[in-house]
């Protein structure tokens, strides 16, 4: 009956994603959250990607070239509304009582002293330097601006491979290209925790098994355990959609905690099993004095960490309190689970197989023997022990002081990824500027 009741959960399974919407990312990093803000009710119905080129020489007829090719290259494609770039914008001009709109960059081949004149320009002019050309001379920006925004991960992949396709031929040609886009940023923050998961889950279920096989030397209980763990894994999005939650990166960190908890009250409940058989041999009883011996502490461990939840739900910081509510909600049906669902299956199981659950008998002894052992190693070190206490503490008191409690959204990029070196790049570059504003 109670596995019954959880199929219906098992419908969501294909329908959980984890948002990377930049608001949500941007919630932790206060500078840029009010820019973007900004920005959005600026740009409206329109979505902007930010090209930074670096040829050898910017100033030269080859790099002046090369800004000119790549700003026609976007324009040419679809649902492009404008290119701004130094070789497409303009500048005005006084002619008599009026101005004229006079482009950056003449069309046709420019002398030494006309480029001279255009580089002294763009490095002294308060509205180019560092906004449309580094105070360097040797980088210049590219503004394309696409009709309609972009939203969801189809859009955010297509919008990733268009410029990606664009850039190509130039970048096949050697040049040092960066490019910035919020659409590009999420569509590799989602690629990078794709990666993280395929390499890190394997290695967490492979050091979870080793773990629990050393501990309880059992195929079977390493096999109840990893069976609920995965039952938690495949019921929880369904948990989360009937809640109402949608999952963002920040939220997400919640569920490797609760797979933390519910792993504790495993190990407990099985501690307590393979103590319960070494008293007697009868299931029942072992089940019994099992049930007796965790329940009570685990009610109490899940009061007290559900009480720590429902607090971050009064925080000011939206992904704070979502962190919170989906750890709460979680934690309540991981408690369930455990002892509702996976208690029945424990008994079917330990009555189906009643044989093999107490390990050694000398268990105990052993246990015992390396307790005393260990006691009287610390109480000979006692004025060692007491000194690295102290080290600990004093050092974990400097340490708080540098702790920072705001996430960036650039830090769940790798150093190495393309958003990341570009963003860092183009605000060493550029003297601090604001990439989300430019």
């Amino acid at each position: 009956m109670s596995l019954l009741l959880c199929v219906p959960l098992l419908w969501r399974l294909d329908g959980l994603r984890v948002s990377s919407e930049t608001r949500v990312l941007l919630e932790g990093d206060s500078r840029n959250l009010a820019t973007y803000e900004k920005v959005e009710s600026i740009l409206g119905d329109t979505e902007v990607v930010v090209v930074n080129v670096r040829p050898d020489d910017l100033f030269s007829a080859a790099g002046l070239e090369a800004v000119r090719r790549i700003s026609e290259a976007f324009f040419r494609e679809p649902d492009v509304l404008d290119v701004k770039s130094l070789t497409h914008s303009s500048k005005p001009v006084r002619r008599g009582f009026t101005f004229d709109m006079v482009p950056f960059v003449p069309a046709g081949p420019l002398d030494d002293a006309e480029r001279a004149r255009l580089k002294a320009f763009c490095l002294e002019h308060p509205l180019v330097r560092n906004v449309m050309v580094s105070a360097d001379g040797r980088n210049s920006l590219i503004t394309v601006t696409y009709r309609g925004r972009v939203s969801g991960e189809a859009g955010e992949r297509a919008l990733t491979e268009r410029v990606a396709a664009v850039l190509a031929p130039f970048r096949a040609a050697g040049l040092e290209l960066w490019v910035v886009g919020l659409p590009l940023a999420a569509e590799e923050i989602r690629a990078t925790l794709r990666a993280d998961l395929a390499r890190l889950l394997p290695a967490g279920l492979g050091l979870l098994g080793i773990i629990l096989w050393l501990t309880f030397r059992s195929w079977r209980v390493l096999a109840l355990v990893l069976a609920q763990q995965a039952a938690a894994l495949a019921l929880m999005p369904g948990v989360i959609a009937w809640s109402g939650f949608r999952l963002s990166l920040f939220s997400a960190l919640a569920l490797p905690l609760l797979g933390g908890v519910q792993l504790t009250w495993l190990a407990h409940l099985f501690g307590a099993l393979r103590r319960g058989f070494r008293q007697t041999e009868k299931p029942e009883s072992a089940l019994a004095g099992m049930l007796a011996e965790v329940f009570k502490p685990s009610v109490f461990a899940a009061a007290t960490t559900l009480a720590g939840m429902l607090s971050l739900t009064l925080a000011d910081v939206g992904q704070v309190r979502d962190f919170g509510r989906l750890g709460a909600v979680g934690l309540g049906f991981i408690f369930l689970l455990t002892f509702g669902p996976g208690l029945a299956l424990l008994r079917l199981v330990v009555l189906r197989w009643p044989v093999g659950w107490g390990g050694a008998r000398t268990g105990g002894d052993r246990e015992a023997r390396w307790a005393t052992r260990w006691t009287t190693f610390i109480a000979r070190r006692r004025l060692a022990v007491v000194g690295l206490a102290g080290a600990i503490l004093v050092g974990g008191g400097w340490a708080g002081r540098h702790i920072r409690t705001d996430i960036r959204a650039i830090e769940f990029l790798s150093p190495q990824s393309p958003t990341r070196r570009a963003m860092t790049e183009l605000d060493r570059v550029y003297g601090g500027i604001n990439v989300v504003q430019i």
